[in-house]
């Protein structure tokens, strides 16, 4: 059984078509730039057994993230806009860092030892991604702020200049990006949830990386504070 979606990227250039199953992937885009009849659905990566992938735009790049390779976790990959909007699997690279030599961001998507890190889902901003997964068991959000153009690189090559994971009140929790309208901004909203706190929507600034509380589902007759949640291992 295969499910179909439909989304814009944040950027409002792009409308993307996704067909999927458990196993494998296909994306098609529709440049919303094009003139005239050149509108036309393209395929970005062929469907192939075994391979599922997303993809995001954001300054004439797509990002993508797949288990292509053996990369079961799924690695953050990055390749340029072709003019036949085809972005085959060996176009696509790593993300490379501003600094030379530096880990790669996530680390490696081979490895499934317990704890490793999973990448579960991307969106692309201006200046920065925010990445979902999972890091030891809990989930996690990061964001990767980025640099492009010559200034950054000196081969006009998008790259990574730090990142960083978002700190919630509580570890054990369920997190994730929320409902975002704005490609060019600093602010991200999250959604947040544990335990111990009602379903909850925060802003991130990420310049200073900040959360502020936007909205929290209330509880009747409810005080957190008489409450606590966290994780114990027993070895």
């Amino acid at each position: 059984l295969f499910w179909v979606g439909i989304d814009k990227t944040l950027d409002g250039n792009y409308v993307l078509i996704e067909t999927a199953s458990t196993e494998t992937s296909e994306v098609h885009s529709i440049d919303l730039n094009a003139e005239g009849g050149e509108a036309k659905a393209k395929v970005l990566a062929p469907r192939k057994f075994g391979t599922l992938y997303e993809a995001d735009h954001r300054l004439g790049y797509w990002y993508m993230t797949t288990n292509d390779q053996n990369n079961k976790n799924f690695a953050l990959k990055v390749a340029r806009v072709e003019p036949s909007g085809a972005a085959p699997f060996e176009s696509w690279a790593p993300l490379p860092m501003a600094v030379e030599g530096a880990p790669a961001v996530f680390g490696d998507a081979t490895d499934t030892s317990p704890g490793a890190t999973m990448v579960t889902g991307l969106q692309c901003f201006k200046d920065f991604l925010v990445v979902e997964g999972r890091e030891d068991g809990y989930t996690k959000v990061w964001v990767v702020e980025m640099a492009d153009g010559d200034a950054a690189s000196g081969e006009g090559v998008p790259v990574a200049t730090s990142w960083h994971e978002v700190s919630f009140d509580s570890a054990a929790c369920s997190c994730g990006t929320s409902v975002n309208a704005e490609f060019e901004t600093d602010v991200v909203r999250l959604g947040y949830s544990s335990m111990v706190a009602p379903p909850s929507v925060f802003n991130y600034d990420v310049s200073d990386r900040q959360l502020s509380l936007i909205k929290q589902k209330e509880i009747p007759n409810y005080n957190p504070d008489l409450y606590e949640t966290r994780r114990v291992e027993v070895k």
